[in-house]
């Protein structure tokens, strides 16, 4: 995903961190002082931002049903990925959570500014590695497979989402590219409808 829109990818970067904050928003709700108010309200407003970063992806996902004639679609096999993976709720969720359980008592400013350089590294490691899965796309029925085989030799395309009804037998289907063509290493399979 490293090559690909820039909006895109940071719109899905930060919805995947919605879970995160609307479980610290939910940690930190019931606050006895002015310090650790202001860290529910941080934590409630990073909750805001994810979700309506949330639309964003979706929209930008959904727009491009519209330029698959410009774009191209190709068809695609493709592999389930197991998202139901304790490295994801361990990163997604536990470690936050966690660092508010802990820290919270002793220190409201380091416990923001530590969940701050958290996503901060989180996004680093997205960035630079290509893939992150979502857990708030995979809440709302968008799930991401893994491209098993392509129609074209030289495809760069590496993942799509896809709602599971809107794939073939033997889990495949038309996919079109979120990004420039050429390059794109992430794609949304076209509906049945659509195709």
């Amino acid at each position: 995903m490293a090559k690909g829109n820039r909006t895109f990818r940071i719109s899905y970067f930060m919805s995947s961190t919605a879970v995160t904050y609307i479980l610290l928003s939910i940690a930190t709700i019931n606050y006895r002082n002015r310090a650790e108010q202001i860290a529910f309200l941080f934590f409630s407003s990073m909750a805001l931002i994810s979700l309506l970063s949330s639309i964003i992806c979706i929209r930008l996902m959904y727009d491009v049903f519209g330029y698959s004639k410009t774009l191209g679609k190709r068809s695609v096999e493709l592999k389930a990925i197991n998202v139901i993976d304790s490295t994801i709720m361990f990163n997604e969720i536990i470690v936050p959570v966690t660092f508010v359980a802990l820290a919270l008592n002793r220190s409201v400013l380091a416990t923001v500014v530590m969940i701050l350089l958290y996503q901060v590294c989180q996004y680093r490691v997205f960035s630079g590695n290509g893939f992150m899965v979502n857990l708030t796309l995979e809440l709302i029925g968008l799930k991401v497979y893994q491209v098993k085989k392509t129609e074209k030799y030289n495809e760069e395309m590496e993942y799509v989402f896809a709602m599971q009804k809107w794939l073939g037998p033997g889990q495949s289907g038309d996919a079109v590219p979120l990004t420039d063509p050429s390059t794109a290493t992430v794609g949304i399979i076209l509906p049945p409808n659509k195709s």
